[in-house]
């Protein structure tokens, strides 16, 4: 049940306010240092993406891809002018997977890579003729390179002078006196910044503050001003997997149209509250005056349809045979103290989106995330994940041409638990060191169910989690971007599969079910009123209804009135969320306004 209260919202206000500091004194429980991943890695380059071509392995288990990289500097290892890197997940035809917390790269990406010698070398011998590596840490092996800013970062550590302090760090836990350099890169470019401003920054599409924002939705940016020049160039947004300290530019595509005075950009999947910035042809850039705050982000599959990467949504089908989606635990997870832990976060997901997801009475001895159509629950017994994470969600998915327009759809999810971490199963909160099981498997459950990070402390996709920290409830944000993932894939079926139907939440504890029997509110889908009954002894005090973005549309006040004919009239066509606010507690719903 979700509950907005004025302390979460002042809460918000400071975390905004004060949010670098806030990100830079942040750390996870098994954060690895410089030091430490040089000490586990092979190979510690500088290095640009030369290439990058998706595979199957040979045993068709999974999809990777190997990166090809130019190597600038060598501080650890072979003396080699480029490295085949692989990461898990790709895209390949109209099949894909995406692995939460891997590394995400592209063509021309730069920066300083932490790489091992794989030990799967056998199942990618068909891709490559060289040695191949993978990351020592994950996400964390790759400090990324902003070269006009002098900055680079991995998700946890941010240093904001490459040369003199990552350059330093690395040398330092190297042993090194100085790198070898095998090309040279120049990590000292000026940063030109124009002193044109930006006047205006609207959205014309809705009535949404100006400055409110989701990502991965089709949301689109207009920015009005002067001097971006009539040849196209691109938009950089804080990158939330960063926590914002670095900009990454959108997708050619998503630049939607671009004049001297005025540019319509769509917000990708992974821009997080932040500054944005201009970046013009001529090699000027001009950052927003004030930051746009991103409330929600949904997953997006990139594709080549001949004219360059597009962003596609996603959504769910149904797959067994009853709506939605069954997930089936390993025998030793079963067994564990872990499985009432991932239970509750998993009915938590599903009653409050009416996302089909079912945990299946069957037990597997499987503990392999491969293509085998089980979507498995269990934890890292093959030691297959780096250390350094917590858990993941492996996404599986296929893609029809239909309706003119390309539809992905997920097939297939694997959630695992590292099994080295110390995990808190209990519903007491954990100790300091200790990580909640429960608030991770929330975390990994909303990006199974196609949510993208954010950048906010109090939001259960915030792009990491603090030892000690306890998230077990599903924010108004966070419902809101689920709910808008759930309405697609419930309205119509599509490339020949049945489309997901809602389920009803029947594990509601004793109040959240006494409030819900008590409240009934019809008819829904509404075009005029609703009526709302109060059939119990709760106390009706506000009614507030929020759009699918989680901003707040309206707040009426009550004194304790037994029926309510509430006016929707004045809503556009759409779903929106429905907040009683009773003595006992808040009651949300979805409502479809027609």
């Amino acid at each position: 049940m979700a509950k907005i209260t004025l302390r979460r919202i002042s809460l918000i206000l400071i975390l905004l306010i004060f949010q670098n500091s806030l990100l830079l004194a942040q750390r996870t429980t098994i954060e690895l240092s410089i030091k430490k991943q040089i000490e586990l890695s092979d190979q510690a380059i500088e290095a640009e993406i030369l290439s990058s071509e998706s595979f199957w392995d040979s045993e068709h288990h999974n999809i990777y891809t190997k990166h090809t990289l130019k190597v600038y500097k060598v501080f650890k290892g072979q003396n080699s002018a480029t490295v085949d890197m692989i990461v898990p997940g790709g895209v390949l035809d109209f099949e894909a997977e995406k692995v939460s917390h891997s590394i995400e790269l592209k063509q021309g990406d730069v920066g300083m890579f932490m790489l091992r010698s794989t030990e799967n070398s056998r199942k990618f011998s068909s891709s490559t003729t060289q040695l191949i590596f993978e990351a020592v840490g994950a996400d964390q092996s790759y400090f990324r390179y902003d070269l006009a800013t002098n900055r680079a970062a991995n998700p946890y550590q941010k240093l904001d002078d490459i040369s003199n302090k990552l350059y330093t760090e690395v040398i330092e836990a190297s042993n090194l006196s100085e790198p070898l350099v095998i090309s040279d890169l120049n990590v000292l470019l000026p940063n030109k910044t124009s002193n044109k401003r930006l006047t205006e920054v609207y959205r014309k599409v809705n009535s949404f503050s100006a400055t409110e924002y989701t990502a991965g939705t089709n949301a689109v940016l207009t920015v009005t001003g002067e001097g971006f020049g009539v040849e196209k160039g691109t938009v950089a947004f804080s990158n939330a997997d960063y926590g914002g300290y670095l900009k990454t530019d959108v997708l050619p595509s998503q630049i939607l149209s671009w004049t001297d005075s005025e540019i319509k950009v769509e917000i990708p999947e992974f821009a997080g509250t932040g500054l944005f910035t201009i970046k013009t042809t001529d090699g000027s850039t001009v950052d927003s005056s004030s930051p746009i705050t991103i409330n929600y982000a949904q997953t997006n599959m990139e594709y080549n349809l001949g004219s360059g990467n597009t962003a596609f949504n996603t959504r769910h089908i149904a797959t067994n045979g009853e709506g939605g989606y069954s997930f089936t635990m390993n025998s030793n997870f079963a067994s564990s103290g872990a499985k009432p832990a991932f239970m509750a976060a998993l009915e938590n997901w599903s009653c409050q989106t009416g996302i089909n997801w079912e945990m299946s009475s069957d037990i597997t001895n499987e503990n392999r995330d491969v293509e085998d159509g089980i979507n498995l629950i269990t934890f890292d017994e093959n030691n297959s994940m780096p250390a350094s994470k917590l858990a993941q969600c492996k996404s599986r998915y296929k893609a029809c041409y239909e309706d003119g327009s390309l539809k992905w759809y997920v097939t297939e999810m694997d959630l695992i638990f590292n099994d080295r971490s110390d995990w808190n199963f209990s519903e007491a909160a954990p100790g300091n060191s200790a990580v909640d099981l429960q608030s991770v498997a929330l975390h990994e459950l909303g990006h199974g169910h196609q949510l993208n990070h954010v950048i906010d402390m109090n939001k259960i996709m915030h792009y990491s989690i603090v030892a000690g920290d306890m998230k077990r409830e599903i924010g108004a944000y966070d419902l809101a971007g689920a709910l808008d993932v759930e309405s697609r894939s419930t309205s119509a079926a599509i490339c020949g599969r049945l489309s997901m139907t809602n389920v009803s939440c029947s594990t509601l504890d004793t109040e959240d079910f006494v409030l819900n029997s008590e409240l009934t509110f019809f008819p829904n889908p509404a075009k005029d009123y609703v009526n709302i009954n109060n059939k119990g002894n709760s106390v009706i005090k506000a009614i507030e209804i929020y759009a699918i973005n989680g901003s707040k549309i309206q707040r009426v006040n009550y004194s304790n009135p037994q029926k309510i004919l509430f006016n929707v009239s004045h809503l556009a066509q759409g779903l929106y969320m429905m907040n009683i606010e009773t003595d006992f507690g808040n009651v949300m719903h979805k409502l479809v306004v027609n």
